[in-house]
């Protein structure tokens, strides 16, 4: 995974890229908290990939799921 955006339902952007220079390697995991101090428990997530595909999680309630698994 070379990008991961994560937003609010009440955002109207992605945002920032949370890996920033870094990359996530297949088969690794990496946690992100996403409180941003709105109380927002439903968010929109994004994954880009080297060879350009990309996965979206519409509506996710953060606050009742703790983990997103992309394959």
């Amino acid at each position: 995974m070379m990008e991961f955006y994560a937003s609010n339902r009440d955002q109207r952007n992605w945002g920032r890229d949370w890996f920033g220079s870094d990359v996530l390697p297949s088969g690794y995991e990496q946690s992100f908290n996403l409180d941003d101090g709105s109380g927002y428990c439903i968010w929109d997530l994004k994954a880009v990939f080297s060879d350009g595909d990309e996965v979206t999680r519409m509506g996710l309630n953060v606050c009742e799921v703790g983990r997103w698994t992309v394959n």
